[in-house]
């Protein structure tokens, strides 16, 4: 399944997750929209994704910014990432209003589980933030 923008990635990342396809092609470089709902939903499934030598630039440090990838594929399915770079991702962890703030990690890859490898892949410019000054 071929993604050519923020809108068809999430289109993309879904399909995976519900079995109708296991292969994402980007086919050409873009930007992620800020806010919820342009957001990438985790990556729950066993995927290849093949860059193309093209480049995913996130929000960076600003309001409504997330993570890039967040991946929870589960033990033994594997997560293969080729060809791709990767920039200003950026992960802000919660407040903890009276407690400690939330973790702020995986600016571009946030890897809970799955087995995950990265393969000419160029990361620049991530940045996680714990939301307590």
């Amino acid at each position: 399944m071929s993604a050519t923008s923020n809108a068809t990635l999430i289109t993309a990342i879904n399909c995976v997750d519900a079995g109708s396809t296991s292969t994402i092609d980007i086919s050409n470089s873009f930007s992620l929209g800020t806010g919820a709902s342009n957001e990438l939903p985790a990556i729950t499934s066993a995927v290849t994704i093949n860059g193309g030598g093209f480049t995913i630039t996130g929000t960076g440090a600003v309001s409504g910014g997330s993570g890039i990838f967040f991946i929870a594929a589960g033990s033994g399915n594997a997560v293969n990432i080729n060809s791709l770079d990767i920039n200003n991702g950026y992960a802000k962890g919660g407040t903890g209003n009276a407690g400690g703030g939330g973790l702020g990690a995986g600016g571009a890859i946030f890897a809970m589980s799955g087995a995950i490898t990265l393969t000419n892949v160029g990361l620049s410019e991530e940045a996680g933030a714990n939301a307590c000054a």
